[in-house]
């Protein structure tokens, strides 16, 4: 990207797309899911503990 080959809004859209598939891949899978909510209840509980 730094000399040129890659465009900066080709890259963002890749980025969107990886976006996209792990969303669909959170839909689709049971597992998937869970370990994602897990995941955002542990950031959401350490960001209340450091409101405190």
């Amino acid at each position: 990207m730094k000399d040129g080959s890659l465009d900066a809004r080709r890259f963002e859209n890749y980025r969107k797309m990886l976006g996209e598939l792990s969303y669909f891949k959170r839909k689709n899978d049971v597992g998937a899911a869970s370990v994602e909510r897990e995941k955002w209840k542990k950031i959401h509980k350490l960001i209340k503990k450091m409101k405190r």
